[in-house]
């Protein structure tokens, strides 16, 4: 294991911030990972487990040990004539597993598709998109808990997934390494089209028809169009969750808002875009210095070029308390910030 120190993070964020890592760490081996742990867990330090970077704010320099899983590989560990294991290394990026899976046309994950970030940050997230989320695909995972310095299997049930949540962002916070996953994909068609934008799209086709990959295009194309790309213009996608709200609470708010968008989101709970919520706020490609909301979708902040953590902090809380003072609906940020 090879151990950094004063690390510079610009080249490992989306957000394009510049930050200092006291120590950095790529681990690749059992031994490399066990290595890292244990000296953050000898010299008291706080760990930040790191993928992509596509899911983090930095708003300073990070005086801990920062790890990032960096084995990669793809491999079948089990099939059937209806379904297929694959094994995904934590240092894959994502959208490479996607297009493994869609390329031999096997269904779950192809919803999924052009969401930026290394493989072992989904289940951590539980990342979603058009109707999809990784848990509907997700089998079990493999990884090294820091504090226990054991190395441990979780099934789904013991992830505890949620929308954009998991165990991983509760109790194993910070102290739980995913080294690889398992997921349980469909041979046979299964795709998910009800999303709008989808379902509209493919309205006049047979779903019984279609392939995976034809499905992945058409969601790359939607995601394109509203989506900027963090390359060009630094950026973590969405900042911030959809709230989840009470069937109650939505009727009051329809009284007034009689055009507020809606989905369902469990017995009594209704889920309202906070894009939405956003641009009712006023803040509808809205630009303060070099911070602002995407033009084409405000639920994600940008980086003109030059933004501190700081800057892009602020403009955030300024959102919330606008939503909060309008609506009474607090924001939850979907971007982990350190």
């Amino acid at each position: 294991m090879e151990l950094l120190e004063k690390y510079s993070l610009s080249q490992l964020n989306t957000f394009h911030i510049e930050a200092k890592s006291k120590y950095f760490a790529e681990v690749s081996t059992t031994i490399d990972t066990q290595e890292a742990s244990l000296f953050a867990k000898r010299n008291n330090l706080p760990v930040l487990i790191l993928g992509g970077g596509s899911n983090i704010l930095f708003t300073k320099d990070f005086e801990g040990i920062i790890i990032k899983p960096s084995k990669t590989g793809i491999n079948i560990i089990d099939e059937n004539k209806k379904q297929i294991f694959l094994e995904v290394s934590a240092g894959e990026k994502w959208d490479d597993v996607v297009h493994y899976a869609i390329e031999r046309n096997y269904f779950g994950i192809e919803n999924l598709v052009a969401i930026p970030g290394n493989a072992g940050a989904a289940p951590i997230q539980n990342i979603g998109a058009y109707g999809v989320e990784l848990k509907d695909s997700f089998f079990s995972l493999k990884g090294f808990n820091i504090a226990s310095e054991k190395w441990v299997e979780l099934n789904k049930d013991e992830c505890d997934f949620n929308y954009r949540q998991s165990i991983f962002k509760t109790e194993l916070k910070d102290i739980f390494i995913i080294d690889s996953f398992i997921l349980q994909l469909s041979k046979v068609p299964n795709p998910k089209l009800e999303y709008a934008n989808i379902k509209e799209y493919f309205n006049n086709l047979k779903w019984e028809s279609l392939t995976a990959q034809e499905i992945a295009v058409v969601i790359k194309k939607i995601r394109e169009s509203k989506l900027p790309n963090p390359k060009i213009l630094g950026n973590a996608g969405s900042f911030f969750k959809n709230p989840i709200i009470s069937r109650d609470k939505f009727n009051q708010l329809k009284l007034i808002n009689t055009d507020i968008p809606n989905f369902i989101a469990g017995i009594n709970e209704v889920k309202i875009p906070a894009g939405w919520l956003i641009e009712k706020c006023g803040f509808k490609g809205k630009r303060t210095g070099n911070v602002g909301t995407y033009e084409k979708q405000s639920l994600i902040l940008v980086n003109y070029g030059n933004a501190m953590g700081n800057e892009i902090l602020q403009f955030a809380e300024l959102i919330k308390s606008k939503v909060e003072l309008k609506f009474g609906i607090q924001l939850e940020y979907e971007v982990n910030i350190k």
